[in-house]
């Protein structure tokens, strides 16, 4: 079965067992990612695998985006916080 982020360099196949995605408005927020862990990097890139965004840190700023579908990447350097998710944006 072909996936939708199928052919996106870089973007994980799995979701992040510890952390969480949230949206609050157009700012993306990640929670449970520990203090501990290494600087976080969030990359999001559209769903023709486009990078469009991204940041050193748990938020990001969404607000020059059209609405859409974008995939998300999160690297921790642990195991239980790396991985993807889908988000939409009205």
């Amino acid at each position: 079965m072909l996936q939708l982020t199928d052919g996106i360099p870089g973007l994980s196949q799995h979701q992040p067992a510890a952390a969480r995605f949230r949206l609050e408005g157009r700012l993306l927020c990640v929670d449970g990612v520990a203090k501990t862990a290494r600087q976080p990097q969030l990359r999001v890139y559209s769903l023709e695998g486009q990078q469009v965004a991204s940041t050193a840190g748990t938020s990001l700023d969404l607000t020059r985006l059209p609405a859409g579908v974008y995939a998300v990447q999160l690297n921790t350097g642990d195991s239980a916080t790396t991985g993807s998710t889908l988000i939409r944006l009205q």
